[in-house]
């Protein structure tokens, strides 16, 4: 799994890793609270096609988006960001 950068042209911090060319993990927070959605892409550039969560992505429950990035989940842990109901 590739975890790339954070993305900050929004109020809105994108962070994504790929299950597989076409299928990306994104987790945002904003107004310190995350939540994480799975979204297909046609794999081109995983940069450009992150943001294709909002029209495409399924929300992910707490513990799958914990168990997908757990090193993330427990950064937002350490930084009191909560998990968005």
């Amino acid at each position: 799994m590739d975890a790339n950068e954070e993305d900050h042209t929004m109020e809105r911090e994108i962070y994504y890793t790929a299950l597989h060319r076409r299928v990306l993990i994104v987790y945002t927070v904003s107004y310190g609270e995350w939540s994480a959605y799975c979204t297909p892409v046609p794999g081109e550039s995983h940069e450009r096609e992150k943001h294709r969560w909002q029209e495409h992505g399924t929300k992910l429950m707490e513990h799958q988006a914990r168990g997908l990035w757990p090193a993330l989940a427990e950064d937002f842990d350490r930084k009191r960001i909560r998990w968005r109901r």
